[in-house]
């Protein structure tokens, strides 16, 4: 039964990886309540808040690549607010856009030197406001590095409104964190309904097939056929079949829109390597898969 009673335990379900060297370094922000100005922000609108978190008199977040942000209640606790991918920054004393229009006391603090470009992972929404953890004592402990986070759940909202004290894994049920049914491993459906038409609108993130083919024709003059960059499965050898999959080392839904990409961005893969990676919230690297491999085979 898997126990989450801190937040290092909810982030590792989460699938953020905490170690130190990780290839997403995540940082932990704990931002100043009450009557302050993020509160104050955070009151009039999400996209508000977000304004001020990206400016920074200085470059605070280092090299984290994922921001964890809570915001100060009462006492030494904190309300989660979002999960967001830090893209970069730019620097020069320019006003953040601001999706309203702010009291002045209040919009110069979304006015600094240096302005993050933030994404909000979406997928986290659902538990803004409904998770609580504890704090240091030490007021000016706002951010806190990797491996800090040890913080203790000290409640979440049920769904009726009410902050309760968690009890571990069963206190989050609802917030659906896992599964709230573990079916038994003889208790299977004797079918399964499938087939169904629909028709459905959906945005699709446009990949360059020009991009693919160059990849490959430029890997196979250098190595004089196509194989597998993590396992060195070759297609051919084995299946007659000259056929590769590449891999996208930078995210494409993470790159701005009509955003570019280089052959150095992408990676030659078996079906089997680029599954295994992507089945990771955040990525393996190339590089952390032929690590894993060789480890495996000794």
């Amino acid at each position: 039964m898997i126990q989450i009673t801190t937040l290092i335990d909810l982030l590792d379900l989460w699938g953020f990886d905490l170690r130190v060297g990780a290839s997403s370094p995540v940082r932990i922000l704990r931002h100043a309540g009450q009557e302050g100005v993020p509160r104050r922000l955070y009151g009039l609108g999400i996209d508000e808040f977000e304004s001020y978190q990206a400016s920074q008199k200085k470059l605070v977040f280092g090299d984290a690549k994922i921001l964890v942000s809570f915001i100060k209640t009462e006492g030494y606790e904190a309300d989660f607010i979002g999960v967001y991918r830090v893209h970069g920054h730019q620097e020069g004393r320019t006003s953040s856009p601001l999706p309203k229009r702010l009291p002045e006391e209040l919009a110069q603090f979304c006015t600094s030197r240096y302005h993050y470009s933030l994404a909000r992972d979406t997928e986290f929404d659902q538990f803004r406001g409904r998770i609580r953890i504890e704090w240091d004592k030490q007021e000016n402990r706002w951010f806190r590095q990797n491996l800090d986070a040890n913080r203790r759940i000290v409640a979440v909202k049920d769904p009726t409104g009410k902050w309760v004290t968690p009890t571990g894994r069963e206190s989050l049920l609802n917030l659906k964190v896992v599964p709230a049914v573990e079916q038994s491993d003889l208790d299977w459906p004797s079918s399964y309904k499938e087939g169904g038409r629909n028709l459905r609108s959906h945005s699709a993130i446009e990949r360059n097939g020009t991009l693919i083919r160059d990849s490959k024709a430029r890997f196979k003059k250098l190595h004089g056929r196509l194989f597998c960059q993590a396992c060195e499965f070759d297609f051919l050898a084995v299946y007659g079949e000259d056929y590769i999959e590449c891999h996208h080392t930078i995210p494409v839904h993470k790159l701005p829109s009509n955003g570019f990409t280089s052959i150095e961005d992408v990676a030659l893969l078996c079906a089997n390597c680029h599954r295994i990676i992507h089945r990771r919230r955040e990525w393996m690297s190339i590089d952390q898969l032929v690590s894993l491999l060789a480890n495996r085979k000794s």
